[in-house]
């Protein structure tokens, strides 16, 4: 059985808006994809923004989806799943080194995420079973709040009727 996915914000799936993926050298996060989260995440995106009353008024607007069962999805558990990842190089500008200011910060290549195939990277926060805020997930990613996927390559949505 397929994983069905929400998008909020909008009420379908337009393959015209979705842009491609570009590494954004100030931030966890890229530019460009399209995020959601499982439908039946045990924390997803509808939690966090209710949680944290951060624009609830987008729920009220979402989208069903599956993906192609051909998609490679990546599955992110813990920090050591991100260890083998390829990760964005920064140079050391005016002796300062951007890395070593963003501890513990993780930055990956998304874009060459992508050319490796990867079709969508799902974060399970859930799943992380960290007990060192150190070694957690929401930690080392920064912004990655929530269980969430971003999904990279647009081909492999399906959408669902509603």
């Amino acid at each position: 059985m397929s994983i069905v996915y929400i998008h909020y914000g909008s009420n379908y799936y337009d393959p015209e808006r979705f842009k491609i993926i570009k590494n954004d050298f100030l931030s966890v996060k890229p530019q460009g994809g399209m995020w959601c989260s499982p439908e039946n995440a045990r924390y997803g995106w509808k939690e966090w923004c209710e949680y944290q009353d951060y624009h609830t008024e987008k729920l009220e607007h979402s989208f069903r989806f599956t993906l192609a069962s051909h998609a490679n999805i990546l599955q992110i558990n813990n920090k050591g799943d991100l260890t083998r990842l390829p990760k964005l190089n920064f140079p050391v500008v005016n002796g300062k080194d951007f890395l070593a200011l963003t501890k513990p910060w993780i930055f990956l290549d998304f874009e060459k995420l992508l050319t490796e195939g990867i079709d969508a990277i799902q974060v399970n926060m859930s799943n992380d079973t960290a007990t060192r805020f150190d070694e957690k997930l929401c930690n080392v990613l920064g912004c990655w709040d929530c269980d969430s996927v971003l999904i990279m390559n647009k081909d492999v949505v399906l959408s669902l009727k509603s």
